[in-house]
């Protein structure tokens, strides 16, 4: 009996599982939308990394997207600080984890708030690569692992004008493929 009961309990585990990945991948075909009005302004592919890029790069708009594809050659921790105001010491770090396979949101030198904090979703390698498609704004990023699979949200509190973003790993990775979008008002 108890048996039955695993199962049926890893049966309804998994539905609810494929419901979330269903409905993250909804999501994410919403927000890529054309009626969005993402026009390209990045697009580049190889470019090999080891510890922050040193290149900075920031957007004409405060809301954009980053559509970028890691290969981790060596490193286990790799992502992309976005909301960058360097006098502040402010950033959202959006990163995974190899070690921990998990995706996360770290917004806590974002602003003061009770809803600041380290926001995390399991996901894992696929096919030796992590894509991630992260949405920024003025009040939140929200970040897409491989293609919907996971997704994980955090409001944002940052400083005026805060367009500027990065490239990290704390080892060596290959950036596959990186685009960038604004968003035209």
């Amino acid at each position: 009996m108890k048996t039955k009961a695993t199962l049926l309990f890893l049966f309804f585990s998994q539905l609810a599982y494929s419901q979330s990945v269903s409905d993250n991948k909804e999501r994410l075909e919403k927000r890529l939308s054309p009626q969005n009005n993402w026009h390209s302004v990045v697009f580049m592919e190889g470019l090999s990394i080891e510890g922050d890029n040193e290149m900075t790069w920031r957007n004409e708009s405060e809301s954009y997207l980053i559509d970028i594809e890691f290969e981790p050659n060596g490193a286990t921790n790799f992502g992309v600080k976005v909301l960058l105001k360097e006098a502040l010491n402010q950033e959202a770090i959006v990163g995974y984890s190899l070690t921990t396979e998990q995706l996360y949101i770290n917004n806590i030198n974002v602003g003061k708030s009770d809803e600041t904090g380290m926001f995390t979703a399991p996901m894992k390698i696929e096919r030796g690569r992590i894509k991630l498609q992260i949405f920024v704004s003025k009040t939140a990023v929200e970040v897409f692992g491989n293609e919907g699979e996971s997704l994980v949200l955090a409001k944002v509190f940052p400083a005026e004008n805060s367009t500027d973003w990065q490239i990290f790993s704390n080892g060596r990775a290959k950036i596959i493929k990186l685009s960038v979008f604004e968003q035209k008002n």
